[in-house]
């Protein structure tokens, strides 16, 4: 299967350091959820987002509404992480790669990333990734 290649910069989507995208080619990968933290750094991390309205196909709708979905499924994500959320949308502002977050910021941009949200609790998703990694002999855990 081919990966789909930015247009602006010609990089693979996943790796894409373009400020914006098309936003039908929004796939919420690590690399998109932290360059939208990093540059549209006014993101409440509410308690109960509104995502019930969440368009899940992107056909026909206003260009704010699109825009708005987008900001509803991270601020949506990035609840489920309680403080470590918090600890994201503090510092994606004030850093310029994802290798200068703190561990637990690093581990929300982990959880938070991917094309659906995840099922399962942040706690849960800790847990079973640390059982992971010492399973298959990596010495640093992941979550603490």
């Amino acid at each position: 299967m081919s990966q789909a290649i930015c247009r602006q910069c010609g990089a693979v989507w996943d790796e894409c350091i373009c400020s914006s995208w098309p936003l039908q080619l929004i796939v919420y990968s690590r690399h998109q959820v932290f360059c939208i933290l990093h540059n549209y750094c006014n993101l409440p991390v509410s308690d109960d987002p509104q995502t019930e309205l969440v368009q899940k196909s992107r056909n026909i709708s206003a260009a704010f509404e699109s825009v708005s979905c987008v900001i509803a499924e991270i601020e949506a994500r990035l609840a489920m992480c309680g403080e470590a959320g918090e600890a994201l949308v503090d510092e994606a502002p004030q850093v310029d790669t994802i290798e200068q977050l703190s561990r637990p910021a690093r581990r929300a941009l982990n959880y938070c990333s991917g094309w659906r949200r995840r099922k399962e609790s942040y706690k849960k998703w800790c847990w079973e990734t640390e059982n992971t990694r010492k399973q298959k002999g990596i010495k640093q855990p992941l979550c603490s």
